[in-house]
């Protein structure tokens, strides 16, 4: 006899607790916000924030261990402790979290207390299930460590539960900023570890200096792009909310069907949700290296024929290329230099 439970909306999936028990191989990302216990940026998966310091966010882990040591203190002291004097991140050092694991009962706890206040249980954690920092990742390949339950005859059943349960013209961005398609198999891009953030910061520092001296060209953000390996670009495509759904179908069926775009130039696809101001949207397409002009070539060339075999024709049919180093360094359309951010334009027709 079959179910008669509905399938869960998108705003029951959105608020999921976990939403790959919902949708396999899914996962929130929480865009620019670092957990202030082990400081990953960004925070996959479960993101909770504080209800009283005005500014604490915790990855699922770290809410685990702040829950577990506050049951360490009642077994080791028998008592709580008083509530801390502060609250909030002022007098807390860098990964803190590693000292709830420390030896000395009451001094320890006593101490860990006033540097982090979100141990004591007058400090309530809730789980953030809404909000436009968030995005939503589907892996659009097995993980390298395969189990029975995601093997690769399943991408393109997943991937087709994944774009009917949320459609970009239905998402809202109040709710969830992006949606994303990726074929990273380890589940990392270019710009999402230490050693990347210190490379745009270096950057940054570069671009000031180079400004100090006077006339900006193109030719000095190329350079800091190469100084600094920042040489990652996208593609933008500018479907209207009419078009956004077929639009996005097409995109991600090709790079399932292929591993990615391009033979691999392009393992990242997302698209912007749906703003109540507006029926614009934007997709974007990334490759590694701007300076590959036949793979950035190639992945435009396979978006365009993901639209066509679809039968899906853009209204707005420009694609234009930005390398990424202009977005780092807070160049946009409308600068103070001159510059152009983008460098490539076609037609998508």
């Amino acid at each position: 006899m079959e179910s008669s439970v509905n399938p869960p909306t998108s705003d029951e999936l959105l608020a999921a607790r976990d939403i790959r028990k919902h949708l396999p191989r899914c996962e929130f990302h929480h865009v620019d916000v670092t957990c202030d216990g082990c400081e990953v940026e960004p925070i996959v998966g479960s993101r909770f924030k504080c209800s009283v310091c005005p500014d604490i966010d915790l990855c699922e882990a770290c809410c685990r261990a702040i829950m577990a040591a506050r049951i360490s203190i009642q077994n080791e002291l028998g008592t709580d402790l008083p509530a801390p004097s502060s609250s909030g991140r002022s007098k807390r050092g860098s990964n803190w979290i590693r000292r709830v694991k420390g030896d000395d009962p009451k001094r320890k706890w006593l101490a860990l207390m006033e540097t982090v206040p979100c141990l004591h249980r007058s400090h309530a954690f809730e789980q953030v299930r809404s909000g436009p920092e968030r995005a939503l990742v589907f892996r659009g390949v097995p993980a390298v460590e395969v189990d029975e339950t995601d093997g690769v005859d399943d991408s393109c059943t997943l991937a087709s539960a994944f774009l009917e349960a949320l459609p970009p013209s239905k998402v809202l961005c109040r709710d969830l900023a992006w949606l994303h398609c990726v074929t990273w198999p380890d589940g990392s891009n270019n710009y999402t570890d230490a050693a990347a953030e210190r490379r745009i910061g270096e950057a940054l520092d570069a671009w000031e200096r180079a400004v100090e001296r006077g006339k900006i060209t193109s030719a000095d953000v190329h350079r800091i792009a190469k100084t600094y390996n920042l040489l990652g670009g996208k593609w933008m495509l500018f479907p209207g909310s009419g078009e956004v759904d077929a639009a996005w179908t097409a995109v991600v069926q090709a790079m399932v069907a292929g591993g990615g775009l391009a033979g691999g130039a392009c393992d990242e696809v997302k698209v912007s949700t749906a703003s109540p101001s507006d029926g614009k949207h934007v997709m974007l397409a990334y490759v590694k290296d701007y300076g590959d002009v036949e793979r950035v070539d190639g992945v435009i060339d396979a978006l365009q024929r993901a639209l066509r075999d679809a039968g899906v024709s853009l209204a707005d049919s420009r694609a234009l290329f930005k390398p990424d180093v202009f977005s780092f360094l807070n160049i946009y359309s409308r600068n103070g230099f001159g510059l152009k951010p983008t460098m490539l334009a076609r037609d998508v027709r």
